[in-house]
Parts: C-alpha cells; structure tokens; sequence
C-alpha cells in the first residue's frame, strides 16, 4: 500500500480493453502479431452511436463479446471489469460494465457515449484504445470494450517491486513519469482533460508501455455537450480520487454544498479546469519515486489537514523564495519540521525537487505544466527502454 494514500491495490492484469472481430487477417490472429493487427483493425473501424441510436444498432454481450471467467477483475464505485473475448474467440479483451449512478437512463446513456467518444478521440501511444459500446440483455446498463493488459496496473506493478524489494533505478521511474506526462501533454493539446490521473489508471501493455486509461469524469472541451452534463451532474465538478485532487476542487465542492458556485462563470473558463491534471501528475511522481504522497488530501478547508495547510501556508511566492527553498532541501541538516510535507522532496533526486513543487504549486495558474516539465533538463535527456519495466517483475 502506498503511505498517506486512499489509493487500493489491484488486482495483478487487471486493466483495460478493445472491441470485436469480423474481418479476416492473413496472420494468426492467436499470434502475437496477428492480434495485434486485429485490435489496430477493431479500433480503426468502431462504430459510432449517439443518443438517438436504436439499441438495436448497439453489439450485445453474449453475442458479439463473451464473459470469460465467473469473478471480475475488479469492481469499484463507477463500474466492473471482467475479462472477455470476440466473437470468434480468438482475441483476449475488457469489458468494463458502466454502473448507473443517481441519474436518469438518459444521463447515463449520454455519460457512456461521451467516455467512448473521448478515448475515439485520441490517437497516442500513452493512450488506451477502445473498441465498442455493448448492450447487455435483459438489463439498461452499458459496457465499454477494450483491449486486454495482460501486466495490470502500475499502482499494482509498484506494490508488487515494494513487497519484493525490487530495485528500481531513478531513471526508469523517471522514464515511467515521462511516458504519463506525454500522454497527458497530448490529451491536452487535444483540449481532453482527465480530471482522474492516478497510478491506478495507468495501464501497462506486454512492451512496458503507459496507457493512460478510465475516461469516466474526463472532459472534451471540444465537444460542447459537456457543459449541459456538469450542470446536470454538480458533483461532476469536483470528482476525482481524494489523494490526487488539486485543493481548488474541495474549495469547489464547499461553494456547490452552500448554493455559493457561480456555474456559468466557471464554465465560460472551463480550461482552468486542466491545472487540476498538473496537480495531479505531481502526486503520481511522489508514488512513483516514493511510494508515498505528502498529506492524505489537499483539503485547505479541513483544520485538522495539517500537513497541507502548512505546506500551503509556506509555499514560496516567488523564484527567489523558491530558490532558498531548493538550496534548504539540498542541506543535510535541514528538517523543514514547521513543514513536515516539504521534507518528503528531501527523499528526490535533486533534478526533479524544482520541477515537482512547480507541480505542486496552490496557485493553479501558476502551476508548471506536462510541456514544461517536459522539455527540462531533468525530463528531456531522460530515457529508459520501456521493457525494463515490465522485466522488473520476471526478475524477482
């Protein structure tokens, strides 16, 4: 378990996944390659449903996809992934069964559609594809098809180098970060922001590839139909998993509880809305590099969140105040005891210290973004073959 986090492990193979198959290949398609080209194929040709399509139009489980295994893989608040298969038996997927929360059929049938058409929408290595939306007889809820990971997540892969004190160079888990800030940079030059970053939902491929995945609260700012769902579904505002969230969105959510949140101005300037997955890749680096966050949330409001208020409170106004701040961090004899939160960024390397708390910054406007950490010196020289990742594992 990751220290002073709500993060849970998971289930090792546990993620996400891509649709069904039609057409012939002229390889195997039980081979490595041949199913890989047969996914590219699924993906290449998914349909697309709006909602006003028939539920005739949509592919149905039990006949265009099959469950396969009677426990799922994992089962959370907003779904459940079990591991399935095509009609013709050859390919090995996910199928995430979306749950319906306090909505009308209508507003759940249009959340799933906008997840699916989000994740259509990107074409990226760090990326996850998606397949198809699925019906299930006899009942009003949706599945989401994916491709299968057969090596899990990466808060799972990290429990599993912790539990067998598996050494871990700093620059493949900074190469690891690079791959999730590269994902995001692309996700938000697409104007898509996630809103739920987290090592939980980053996928692993057979390669040790990232593949940022559960699109569930992201949102298309290209798509207008976003702004009708959030003033339909206040809590959409604020989601997120507690550790992770940027303190903006608790300050939100109090707003939207005392009927004091002024709905259309926040709208009109939805892209501030993207400095929350800036704070969010900066707690993802801390698991990463420490496997453990700072404070169990960013919540200002709480009185009793002494570590972040603190770290609040003493946060540097300025590049000078920022610069004693390293210099502080690089002596030995520093304990930072008014500010126990800081003293975590003792325990990382010296390169990424300036970039992580640029991150980690109170201010959302100010805070540093995937591009700029990105083109640092500490990111930019980075590398690591990818496939170190996943051999971590085989070599326990």
């Amino acid at each position: 378990m990751l220290k002073s986090s709500t993060m849970t492990p998971a289930s090792s193979g546990r993620v996400i996944t891509n649709g069904y198959s039609t057409s012939p290949l002229s390889k195997s398609p039980t081979s490595p390659t041949g199913s890989k080209l047969l996914l590219e194929s699924l993906a290449s040709n998914s349909h697309t449903y709006t909602l006003d399509s028939p539920v005739s139009s949509y592919s149905v489980l039990g006949k265009d996809y099959f469950q396969s295994g009677k426990e799922p893989i994992y089962e959370g608040a907003n779904g459940i992934v079990r591991k399935a298969t095509d009609r013709t038996r050859t390919l090995t997927l996910i199928i995430k069964r979306i749950k319906q929360r306090d909505q009308s059929t209508q507003h759940y049938k249009k959340s799933v559609i906008m997840e699916y058409d989000t994740i259509r929408a990107c074409n990226h290595k760090n990326i996850v594809q998606i397949l198809d939306i699925a019906v299930i007889p006899d009942s009003s809820d949706l599945c989401l098809v994916y491709p299968y990971y057969p090596k899990g997540d990466l808060l799972d892969l990290m429990c599993q180098v912790r539990r067998f004190k598996i050494e871990t160079s700093a620059s493949l888990k900074d190469s690891v970060f690079k791959q999730i800030l590269k994902g995001v940079n692309y996700l938000h030059s697409k104007n898509i922001i996630h809103r739920d970053l987290k090592t939980e939902n980053c996928l692993i491929d057979a390669d040790g590839v990232i593949k940022i995945a559960d699109f569930g609260y992201a949102l298309n700012l290209n798509d207008d139909r976003f702004k009708g769902y959030l003033k339909e579904n206040p809590v959409e505002f604020y989601c997120g998993t507690a550790s992770f969230k940027a303190p903006e969105l608790f300050v939100i959510e109090d707003e939207i509880n005392k009927e004091e949140f002024s709905f259309d101005q926040y709208l009109e300037n939805i892209e501030v809305m993207k400095y929350v997955d800036y704070w969010s890749l900066g707690i993802i680096y801390l698991n990463i590099y420490l496997m453990k966050s700072p404070w169990n949330n960013a919540n200002a409001l709480d009185p009793k969140n002494i570590a972040f208020t603190k770290y609040q409170k003493y946060y540097p106004e300025n590049d000078s105040q920022l610069s004693l701040i390293i210099k502080d961090l690089n002596r030995s004899s520093s304990s930072f005891s008014n500010n126990p939160a800081l003293a975590l960024f003792k325990n990382l390397h010296y390169d990424s210290r300036e970039y992580i708390l640029g991150m980690l910054n109170p201010t959302p406007d100010r805070r540093l973004s995937p591009k700029e950490v990105l083109d640092s010196n500490w990111l930019s020289q980075v590398y690591s073959p990818p496939k170190d990742l996943v051999n971590l594992i085989k070599s326990k």
